[in-house]
């Protein structure tokens, strides 16, 4: 094996599949780096993301801060493997972000006004987005970005690895 070479250059790769590598990445990486900050966010203030989980109606009082651990732990786990480019990762971020759809959508449905929770409670950028409709239209747009990752690995001929204790 020869250590003096990369293991993987940009000068391989055809010009206009180095483009598409590159947003491939870059979008891999924004995806996975939002979803780790939306959930370092919120565990800062657990109890407060639990009350947002609560006022949405759908898990009873005594089971929040379980659902809310359960929804952050699921969130970290996500976005590592998306990360890291393993298997699993986009599917799972995929299937978050469909769930956050259907509890949205119910909360612009039954007219409630409060805050989504994303991003947790001190962050501005949350605040000025804390609309159910914005976050829907948000999280519609994470989904194109999840899209072109998918369609991006098809063009690309790359399929994530397993995540090593499943090797």
């Amino acid at each position: 094996m020869n250590h003096s070479q990369p293991a993987f250059s940009f000068r391989e790769v055809p010009a206009p599949k180095k483009w598409l590598t590159a947003f491939y990445h870059f979008a891999r990486l924004f995806l996975s780096g939002l979803f780790l900050y939306a959930a370092l966010s919120k565990l800062t203030d657990i109890g407060v993301f639990a009350d947002t989980i609560y006022a949405f109606g759908f898990v009873p009082e005594g089971l929040t801060h379980l659902t809310a651990f359960a929804v952050l732990g699921t969130e970290i786990v996500a976005a590592l493997l998306l990360m890291m480019d393993r298997r699993g990762g986009l599917l799972l971020i995929g299937l978050l972000t469909l769930m956050f759809l259907l509890v949205l959508g119910y909360g612009i449905h039954a007219g409630l006004d409060i805050d989504c929770g994303c991003f947790g409670v001190d962050d501005p950028a949350g605040n000025a987005l804390s609309s159910l409709r914005a976050s829907f239209v948000r999280n519609i747009g994470l989904l194109g970005v999840m899209a072109f990752i998918q369609w991006a690995r098809a063009h690309l001929n790359r399929h994530p690895a397993p995540f090593a204790c499943f090797q």
